[in-house]
Protein backbone atom coordinates (compact mmCIF):
# COMPACT_ATOMS: atom_id res chain seq x y z
CA UNK A 1 0.00 0.00 0.00
CA UNK A 2 1.23 3.55 -0.61
CA UNK A 3 -0.39 5.34 2.42
CA UNK A 4 2.97 7.74 3.61
CA UNK A 5 4.69 6.42 6.75
CA UNK A 6 7.45 7.58 9.34
CA UNK A 7 10.10 6.61 6.25
CA UNK A 8 8.41 8.54 3.81
CA UNK A 9 9.87 11.90 2.18
CA UNK A 10 8.32 14.98 3.86
CA UNK A 11 7.91 16.15 0.28
CA UNK A 12 6.11 13.26 -0.12
CA UNK A 13 3.99 13.84 3.22
CA UNK A 14 2.39 17.38 2.23
CA UNK A 15 1.60 16.22 -1.20
CA UNK A 16 -0.91 13.76 -0.07
CA UNK A 17 -2.20 15.94 2.98
CA UNK A 18 -2.84 18.87 0.78
CA UNK A 19 -4.97 17.07 -0.99
CA UNK A 20 -6.93 15.70 1.51
CA UNK A 21 -8.09 19.03 2.28
CA UNK A 22 -10.52 18.97 -0.26
CA UNK A 23 -11.37 15.47 -0.43
CA UNK A 24 -12.66 15.77 2.94
CA UNK A 25 -14.73 18.80 1.93
CA UNK A 26 -15.97 16.46 -1.20
CA UNK A 27 -17.08 13.52 1.37
CA UNK A 28 -18.16 15.49 4.17
CA UNK A 29 -21.53 13.96 4.22
CA UNK A 30 -20.17 10.16 4.53
CA UNK A 31 -17.85 11.09 6.55
CA UNK A 32 -19.96 13.36 9.43
CA UNK A 33 -21.47 10.25 10.24
CA UNK A 34 -18.25 9.38 11.66
CA UNK A 35 -17.08 12.78 12.74
CA UNK A 36 -18.85 15.05 15.30
CA UNK A 37 -19.94 17.89 13.54
CA UNK A 38 -17.72 20.56 15.20
CA UNK A 39 -14.60 18.70 13.29
CA UNK A 40 -13.41 20.42 10.74
CA UNK A 41 -11.49 18.18 7.99
CA UNK A 42 -10.25 20.50 5.83
CA UNK A 43 -8.96 23.32 8.19
CA UNK A 44 -7.15 20.22 9.91
CA UNK A 45 -5.42 19.07 7.15
CA UNK A 46 -4.33 22.53 5.94
CA UNK A 47 -3.00 23.08 9.59
CA UNK A 48 -1.27 20.03 10.06
CA UNK A 49 0.52 20.31 6.15
CA UNK A 50 1.46 24.20 7.14
CA UNK A 51 3.04 23.15 10.56
CA UNK A 52 5.36 19.75 8.84
CA UNK A 53 5.90 22.57 6.02
CA UNK A 54 7.30 24.90 8.23
CA UNK A 55 9.19 22.40 10.75
CA UNK A 56 10.92 20.79 7.94
CA UNK A 57 12.03 24.31 6.35
CA UNK A 58 13.45 25.37 9.96
CA UNK A 59 15.04 21.77 10.30
CA UNK A 60 16.96 22.27 6.54
CA UNK A 61 18.05 25.91 7.37
CA UNK A 62 19.60 24.40 10.86
CA UNK A 63 21.30 21.65 8.55
CA UNK A 64 22.49 24.38 6.17
CA UNK A 65 24.29 26.60 8.99
CA UNK A 66 25.75 23.48 10.15
CA UNK A 67 27.44 22.65 7.06
CA UNK A 68 28.48 26.31 6.86
CA UNK A 69 30.18 25.79 10.13
CA UNK A 70 31.67 22.30 9.14
CA UNK A 71 32.90 24.53 6.00
CA UNK A 72 33.94 27.65 8.12
CA UNK A 73 36.28 24.47 10.31
CA UNK A 74 37.92 22.88 7.50
CA UNK A 75 39.12 26.81 5.92
CA UNK A 76 40.51 27.45 9.65
CA UNK A 77 42.02 24.17 9.48
CA UNK A 78 43.62 24.82 5.89
CA UNK A 79 44.85 28.06 7.03
CA UNK A 80 46.36 26.62 10.07
CA UNK A 81 48.53 23.65 8.36
CA UNK A 82 49.19 27.00 5.47
CA UNK A 83 50.95 29.02 8.30
CA UNK A 84 52.92 25.84 10.06
CA UNK A 85 54.69 25.04 6.26
CA UNK A 86 55.21 28.72 6.30
CA UNK A 87 56.94 28.31 9.82
CA UNK A 88 59.13 25.16 9.40
CA UNK A 89 59.71 26.59 5.86
CA UNK A 90 61.53 30.22 7.85
CA UNK A 91 62.82 28.06 10.86
CA UNK A 92 64.75 25.47 8.05
CA UNK A 93 66.09 28.52 6.71
CA UNK A 94 67.10 30.16 9.71
CA UNK A 95 68.63 27.34 11.47
CA UNK A 96 71.04 26.28 8.16
CA UNK A 97 72.01 30.10 8.13
CA UNK A 98 72.85 30.10 11.40
CA UNK A 99 74.14 26.33 11.86
CA UNK A 100 71.59 25.41 14.32
CA UNK A 101 71.53 21.84 15.99
CA UNK A 102 69.02 19.84 14.69
CA UNK A 103 66.84 19.48 17.91
CA UNK A 104 66.00 22.70 16.69
CA UNK A 105 63.96 21.61 13.91
CA UNK A 106 62.83 18.15 15.95
CA UNK A 107 61.21 21.06 18.24
CA UNK A 108 58.71 21.92 14.94
CA UNK A 109 58.11 18.18 13.98
CA UNK A 110 54.73 17.39 16.37
CA UNK A 111 52.81 15.53 14.04
CA UNK A 112 51.71 16.33 10.34
CA UNK A 113 49.61 18.85 10.35
CA UNK A 114 47.53 16.40 7.84
CA UNK A 115 46.25 14.85 10.52
CA UNK A 116 44.45 18.01 11.50
CA UNK A 117 40.62 16.51 11.46
CA UNK A 118 38.87 18.50 14.63
CA UNK A 119 38.80 21.86 16.41
CA UNK A 120 40.70 20.45 19.07
CA UNK A 121 43.38 18.60 17.36
CA UNK A 122 43.73 22.40 15.45
CA UNK A 123 43.93 24.30 18.90
CA UNK A 124 46.37 21.78 20.04
CA UNK A 125 48.71 21.90 17.03
CA UNK A 126 48.46 25.83 17.44
CA UNK A 127 49.46 25.11 20.75
CA UNK A 128 52.38 23.45 19.87
CA UNK A 129 53.38 25.63 17.33
CA UNK A 130 53.41 28.35 19.83
CA UNK A 131 55.27 26.86 22.31
CA UNK A 132 58.25 25.88 19.56
CA UNK A 133 58.45 29.04 18.33
CA UNK A 134 58.95 30.63 21.84
CA UNK A 135 61.25 28.21 23.25
CA UNK A 136 63.94 29.13 20.03
CA UNK A 137 62.66 32.71 19.75
CA UNK A 138 66.31 33.72 20.00
CA UNK A 139 67.40 31.74 16.78
CA UNK A 140 63.91 33.32 14.95
CA UNK A 141 64.32 36.60 15.97
CA UNK A 142 67.90 37.25 14.34
CA UNK A 143 67.92 38.20 10.80
CA UNK A 144 64.24 39.52 10.04
CA UNK A 145 62.21 38.91 13.40
CA UNK A 146 58.87 37.21 12.21
CA UNK A 147 58.50 35.73 15.43
CA UNK A 148 55.62 38.71 16.49
CA UNK A 149 53.80 37.95 13.61
CA UNK A 150 53.78 34.16 13.71
CA UNK A 151 52.30 34.41 17.28
CA UNK A 152 49.54 36.96 16.48
CA UNK A 153 48.75 34.62 13.42
CA UNK A 154 48.57 31.38 15.40
CA UNK A 155 46.19 33.99 18.57
CA UNK A 156 43.90 34.81 15.52
CA UNK A 157 43.35 31.63 14.72
CA UNK A 158 42.75 30.34 18.06
CA UNK A 159 40.35 32.85 18.69
CA UNK A 160 38.35 32.23 15.51
CA UNK A 161 38.52 28.34 16.83
CA UNK A 162 37.23 29.32 20.51
CA UNK A 163 34.09 31.02 18.44
CA UNK A 164 33.58 28.84 16.07
CA UNK A 165 33.18 26.30 19.22
CA UNK A 166 30.42 28.55 20.69
CA UNK A 167 28.61 28.80 18.01
CA UNK A 168 29.20 24.82 17.17
CA UNK A 169 27.82 24.09 20.46
CA UNK A 170 24.41 26.28 19.85
CA UNK A 171 23.58 25.72 16.11
CA UNK A 172 24.10 21.72 17.19
CA UNK A 173 21.38 22.33 20.13
CA UNK A 174 19.38 24.38 17.54
CA UNK A 175 19.59 21.48 15.11
CA UNK A 176 18.68 19.14 17.56
CA UNK A 177 15.36 20.82 18.40
CA UNK A 178 14.77 21.64 15.10
CA UNK A 179 15.42 17.74 14.27
CA UNK A 180 12.83 16.61 16.82
CA UNK A 181 9.88 19.28 16.30
CA UNK A 182 9.89 18.37 12.33
CA UNK A 183 9.92 14.69 13.34
CA UNK A 184 6.83 15.57 16.00
CA UNK A 185 5.03 17.78 12.87
CA UNK A 186 5.83 14.03 10.66
CA UNK A 187 4.14 11.79 13.03
CA UNK A 188 1.03 14.12 13.57
CA UNK A 189 0.76 14.49 9.80
CA UNK A 190 1.10 10.78 9.57
CA UNK A 191 -1.17 9.81 12.15
CA UNK A 192 -3.91 12.43 10.67
CA UNK A 193 -3.80 10.44 7.40
CA UNK A 194 -4.14 7.20 9.14
CA UNK A 195 -6.94 8.80 11.28
CA UNK A 196 -8.78 9.83 7.89
CA UNK A 197 -8.04 6.48 6.25
CA UNK A 198 -9.92 4.91 9.72
CA UNK A 199 -12.61 7.47 9.20
CA UNK A 200 -13.23 6.44 5.83
CA UNK A 201 -13.28 2.71 6.30
CA UNK A 202 -15.81 3.25 8.83
CA UNK A 203 -18.44 4.49 6.50
CA UNK A 204 -17.96 2.12 3.70
CA UNK A 205 -21.34 0.31 4.28
CA UNK A 206 -22.80 3.86 3.38
CA UNK A 207 -20.33 5.20 0.48
CA UNK A 208 -17.42 3.30 -1.02
CA UNK A 209 -16.25 6.59 -2.84
CA UNK A 210 -14.27 8.53 0.26
CA UNK A 211 -12.01 5.43 0.46
CA UNK A 212 -11.17 4.82 -2.57
CA UNK A 213 -10.51 8.07 -3.79
CA UNK A 214 -8.44 8.86 -0.69
CA UNK A 215 -6.15 5.80 -1.91
CA UNK A 216 -6.24 7.55 -5.48
CA UNK A 217 -4.12 10.07 -3.69
CA UNK A 218 -2.53 7.67 -1.91
CA UNK A 219 -1.32 6.02 -5.27
CA UNK A 220 -0.49 9.43 -7.28
CA UNK A 221 1.60 11.08 -4.62
CA UNK A 222 3.32 8.29 -3.37
CA UNK A 223 3.37 5.69 -6.19
CA UNK A 224 5.59 3.24 -4.33
CA UNK A 225 3.63 -0.13 -4.56
CA UNK A 226 0.87 -1.66 -6.38
CA UNK A 227 -2.38 0.56 -5.87
CA UNK A 228 -5.30 -1.81 -6.98
CA UNK A 229 -6.08 -3.26 -3.47
CA UNK A 230 -9.12 -4.92 -2.90
CA UNK A 231 -10.89 -3.57 0.21
CA UNK A 232 -11.68 -6.44 1.35
CA UNK A 233 -8.08 -7.24 1.88
CA UNK A 234 -7.66 -3.98 3.56
CA UNK A 235 -9.92 -3.96 6.12
CA UNK A 236 -8.40 -6.50 8.22
CA UNK A 237 -5.31 -5.39 8.16
CA UNK A 238 -6.26 -1.57 9.20
CA UNK A 239 -9.30 -2.81 11.90
CA UNK A 240 -7.22 -5.89 12.70
CA UNK A 241 -6.91 -6.24 16.91
CA UNK A 242 -5.84 -8.35 19.66
CA UNK A 243 -9.55 -8.64 20.88
CA UNK A 244 -10.71 -12.41 21.12
CA UNK A 245 -14.17 -13.62 21.63
CA UNK A 246 -13.95 -16.72 23.72
CA UNK A 247 -17.49 -18.94 23.78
Amino acid sequence: MSKPNQTTPITIVLNVLRPIADWFVEHTTALKIEFEDSFDGKTQAKTTADKLESAEETFKREQKEDRDITEGRDNLIEDVKMLYHSILASTKRRAKQKGASKNTLKDFKFGPPSRIRSISDAQTFLDKLKNAILLHKDLLSKGKDRTSGWLKEIEVLDSAFKALVQKSAKENLETSTAHKLRNQARDNAISFIDDMELAALSVLTVDQKPYDDLQIIFSSQNPTSPTSQKIQEDIPNELDTDDTTEE
